[in-house]
């Protein structure tokens, strides 16, 4: 079959110990014995424990890509309610350490549910070709992450996913000079966090961080935090303020799912503004609607929220200090309608609301597009409307998504529809950009016209 080219190796045990079953896609043939001359990319293995024999195999052939997979219900059992001691002395679980140091040819390293003991990666720089690891169900700690980046200095991407990293301050520093993407998913609460890595472009933070410290990172294109599947207490101890500030150079933020308005604090769920008042910043005084520094390099801005009130105007209040935002998407869930919220009625943060309504220190000048997805009508939104369309000079496209017909009905979102449109007439002496396109979304159907000629009227 021309042994030369191929991709994929999996091994997996066969009925004895001493052999492996070895397919080969995309042929998928059996193959008995290995012929000297195939040459192997990549080598997938599953099982609670590895044959020293395959990863000296593995050495051998000097694959770039292995895939260790150690997932059992016994190893996810250890995971989530044994200590890492305890993990590290299971007899089921295999130090690997000194034989990975073997193969200094990979490029990309993925492990999965490995109760590492010892996990030096070597006592020099033993993967300088490696460029990516992804490590998912595992132990993480401050050594691992030093002796990784010690041992790994060409690495470009880390994925840490489902892991428990009890110890405190990950450092993810100087060492890490070549690091471009560090994403953090899932498990429990992360202690801390160190990242001054100079060169990083994506930072992701799917996870709860009690303390986290930011360096200078003036390459820093996107941010994403994601708090949907979190899991454990959710407890955040930090200066938000300091946070953005750290992250003053990134050019797309995302905040989705609970960053806005799901912050505990003394037990307590409360706001954006609350936990920032509490900090000495004096987020929740009417006076104050902006931040104390500009994200002078944000371009786009994303925002996954209940929009109560408070919520709507700490987006509100990121979005005042970027001046050079190209970009706004706001995403509300239907039944969570902005301003309905118990904290939404609190009179100190209605003024709070309003005051962020006010003229900004400078125009939106480079916003070209503003989308409201699931726009249910209320006063506050039809306010959000119009503050960009007052200080938007060259808005081209507003997207208006209205909550799904199976949800609300179909004669509920044609009133939307209709008196959304009435609402927004009233507006046009006061938009600064009267041809920007409104542009109204169904899940059947959607609408578009100009502010100037906006004529819509829509019934199922």
């Amino acid at each position: 079959m021309g042994g030369e080219g191929v991709g994929l190796l999996v091994l997996g045990h066969s009925v004895t110990s001493e052999k492996f079953s070895i397919f080969v896609t995309p042929q998928l043939e059996f193959l008995e014995p290995f012929p000297s001359n195939l040459k192997v990319e990549k080598i997938c293995m599953h099982g609670t424990w590895v044959e020293s024999q395959a990863l000296f195999f593995a050495a051998e052939k000097k694959v770039k890509d292995l895939y260790l997979d150690f997932f059992t219900e016994e190893t996810l059992h250890m995971f989530h309610h044994c200590s890492l001691q305890t993990v590290e002395s299971h007899s089921s679980v295999l130090n690997i350490t000194e034989m990975l140091n073997q193969i200094t040819s990979l490029r990309v390293l993925r492990l999965t549910c490995c109760g590492l003991k010892d996990f030096k990666f070597g006592h020099e720089k033993t993967f300088m070709l490696l460029t990516r690891l992804c490590l998912t169900g595992m132990f993480v700690t401050r050594d691992i992450v030093a002796n990784i980046g010690f041992s790994s200095p060409n690495l470009e991407e880390v994925c840490i996913v489902n892991c428990r990293m009890d110890d405190f301050h990950l450092p993810f520093n100087a060492t890490w000079s070549k690091l471009r993407r560090l994403i953090i998913r899932g498990g429990p609460s992360l202690v801390g966090l160190e990242l001054s890595a100079p060169n990083i472009q994506y930072l992701e933070m799917a996870v709860f961080v009690w303390d986290l410290h930011l360096g200078n990172m003036r390459n820093l294109a996107e941010v994403v935090f994601n708090l949907k599947n979190q899991t454990g207490p959710c407890y955040w101890d930090i200066d938000l303020i300091d946070v953005l500030d750290g992250l003053r150079w990134m050019k797309m933020l995302t905040l989705t799912h609970g960053f806005l308005e799901a912050l505990p604090y003394n037990g307590e769920h409360v706001q954006l503004q609350y936990l920032l008042s509490n900090l000495q910043v004096p987020f929740a005084d009417p006076s104050y609607d902006e931040l104390p520094m500009l994200l002078g390099n944000l371009e786009h801005f994303r925002a996954s929220t209940t929009l109560e009130g408070s919520a709507l105007s700490g987006a509100l209040c990121i979005i005042r200090s970027s001046p050079k935002l190209k970009s706004i998407w706001i995403e509300a869930p239907y039944g969570n309608d902005i301003g309905q919220g118990i904290m939404g009625q609190i009179p100190l943060y209605r003024r709070q609301l309003q005051q962020t309504f006010k003229q900004p220190r400078c125009p939106f000048s480079d916003l070209e597009e503003l989308k409201l997805e699931g726009f249910t009508g209320s006063h506050d939104q039809v306010n959000f409307l119009e503050f960009f369309l007052r200080y938007s000079p060259r808005l081209q496209k507003v997207f208006i998504v209205f909550p799904n017909t199976n949800a609300i009905g179909n004669d509920t979102v044609a009133s939307l529809i209709k008196w959304t449109v009435a609402e927004i007439k009233k507006l046009e002496s006061h938009v600064l950009a009267p041809d920007v396109e409104i542009v109204f979304q169904t899940n059947h159907v959607e609408m578009r016209g100009p502010l100037r000629a906006l004529n819509i009227e829509y019934s199922f």
